[in-house]
């Protein structure tokens, strides 16, 4: 993916709209975007100016800011994200959680599939209409998990880099990266003279490949805090069996919890609680969040373009939406008073979810 600097976003930052995703949809060739100057086809109509890392930064930092204003007033993520969450007061069954849209209880896990993937762009030296390098990048891997659970990362680091797809049949995984979403960390940067398309050196040689997916069994706890504590002064734990059953239950993230045990990819449920003691809370472990949907992710790219002081880059189809999602009106609300801050927060005001009436 193209790559955001250490510290610019906060520590276990989940940003659902990543940069890949805003290179795809404002029609910014991959290349340029991630700092490789590649010669123009003049087939194709993507924009190639060269983007800076910290351009890519700010962005990043614009559209995490947007992405929290919004998830605010909707009370979901725009994305399906991990959250963990206490309810500190225990409540009668069921409990209701605070992010809606649940789609999965459970841990976040990461369990290696094949690490060093090697990565082949064909044989060098590159030249220019003479020999291309390999691009897109196919990698196949050996495994029957779901597509959807498989991740691809920088070798010895989980940072994610996005396929164009990835499918699954016959027990292997066929994926495709672009090789211009392949460079080395160490040649992303500001420079003055940006690396060749045709240049081995910036680019990655391996991969990892990991499944990603969530562990039911550290899905949700009960919590005493009144109970002496262990040697490491944490509350004491029982595991529980999540029940999400019922009209609009994953709508509304409800979930009922039942003492139980975990083996084998079995629940098994007991009678009573590990303590005399009523429990003091309940521990959640889940993921949730709309799934993406191009209407969402357009409205994200808006409002960040209206929290902006400059053009994200120095397109001009970016910068002409840049200016008109800046443009100032008299009208005011939560999310500002210009022209994309306004379509934004008419959409979301009527985008919420309700119960009873109330949100």
């Amino acid at each position: 993916m193209a790559r955001v600097s250490d510290n610019v976003l906060p520590p276990l930052s989940q940003l659902g709209l990543y940069l890949d995703r805003y290179q795809e949809l404002m029609g910014l060739d991959v290349c340029a975007f991630n700092g490789i100057n590649r010669p123009s086809d003049p087939n194709d109509s993507s924009c190639k100016d060269i983007v800076t890392q910290s351009q890519r930064d700010d962005l990043a930092m614009y559209l995490m800011q947007a992405e929290e204003m919004r998830e605010e007033e909707l009370g979901y993520f725009l994305a399906p994200k991990w959250r963990q969450e206490d309810q500190t007061v225990f409540m009668n069954n069921p409990f209701v959680l605070d992010m809606k849209y649940l789609i999965e209880i459970g841990y976040p896990t990461w369990t290696l599939i094949e690490e060093d993937v090697a990565v082949s762009y064909g044989t060098p030296p590159f030249i220019v209409t003479v020999n291309e390098p390999t691009d897109p990048v196919v990698l196949t891997v050996a495994t029957s998990v779901s597509a959807s659970e498989i991740v691809v990362t920088y070798p010895d680091e989980l940072n994610e880099i996005h396929p164009t797809s990835v499918v699954v049949a016959g027990g292997i995984a066929t994926i495709t990266i672009p090789r211009c979403r392949l460079v080395k960390p160490a040649y992303d940067g500001n420079w003055d003279d940006p690396y060749s398309y045709y240049d081995t050196d910036p680019f990655l040689t391996t991969v990892d490949v990991y499944r990603v997916y969530a562990d039911v069994s550290l899905g949700a706890q009960f919590l005493w805090f009144q109970v002496p504590c262990d040697t490491d002064c944490e509350p004491n734990c029982q595991v529980a069996c999540p029940l999400i059953a019922g009209k609009d239950a994953y709508t509304l993230s409800t979930v009922r919890l039942f003492p139980a045990s975990y083996s084998s990819g079995t629940w098994s449920r007991t009678r009573c609680f590990t303590y005399s003691a009523k429990p003091d809370a309940a521990r959640f472990n889940y993921r949730s969040g709309r799934r993406p949907s191009i209407t969402n992710e357009l409205r994200t790219i808006r409002l960040a373009h209206t929290l902006m002081p400059y053009s994200p880059c120095s397109c001009d189809l970016v910068r002409q939406r840049w200016e008109s999602d800046r443009e100032q009106t008299t009208t005011y609300t939560p999310y500002g008073s210009t022209r994309g801050a306004i379509d934004t927060w008419l959409a979301d005001s009527r985008a919420k979810v309700g119960q009873g009436g109330m949100f």
